[in-house]
């Protein structure tokens, strides 16, 4: 009988073991899907660069503080990306994006000899934001120099420029 009970507990053992690796497996083999509120700011974004043909979004919350520190990242159809960083004199960079299944968004710009940081689309009550997910504030890029004014808003998060900006960065950029 006791030889009968520590084979039973040894096979109920086993079974647990394999049913505790056949569920791991399988869940680390399933794609990991972008929170719901990410993948609506996903689409937002997705669906008004297919009807308007592209969209800015700008750093400084959005905001143009005019010196050698804005930077402007438009997506425009077919997961193009174009970037432009004004620095002593503006700096123009065209590239392609990505987006996985968390959500990220990954872009990398020809010529810019930098790792651009990944970034979330978000939304909150005012309008979509992209966000860094981590690393550096402030991206210097290829500026030669940059002022970060103290008492201002921060680097991050970029926010839509107006449908007014827009229609002038699209023309600049010969989109």
């Amino acid at each position: 009988m006791e030889g009968t009970r520590v084979r039973s507990r040894g096979v109920l053992r086993l079974f647990g073991v394999m049913t505790l690796i056949a569920v791991v497996t399988a869940w680390s083999a399933a794609p990991i899907a972008a929170a719901p509120a990410a993948a609506r700011a996903l689409d937002e974004l997705e669906s008004r660069v297919a009807k308007d043909g592209s969209l800015t979004f700008r750093s400084w919350n959005g905001k143009l503080i005019g010196m050698d520190n804005d930077t402007e990242i438009t997506f425009l159809p077919n997961r193009v990306v174009h970037m432009t960083e004004y620095g002593y004199t503006p700096k123009s960079y065209k590239g392609i994006y990505s987006v996985d299944a968390k959500g990220e968004v990954k872009a990398k710009f020809n010529g810019f000899n930098h790792e651009w940081p990944v970034m979330l689309v978000q939304k909150d009550s005012a309008s979509l934001l992209l966000s860094a997910k981590s690393g550096p504030g402030f991206v210097m890029g290829n500026r030669g120099g940059a002022y970060v004014p103290g008492g201002k808003d921060s680097y991050w998060p970029f926010r839509p420029v107006s449908p007014t900006e827009e229609a002038e960065i699209r023309q600049r950029i010969g989109k």
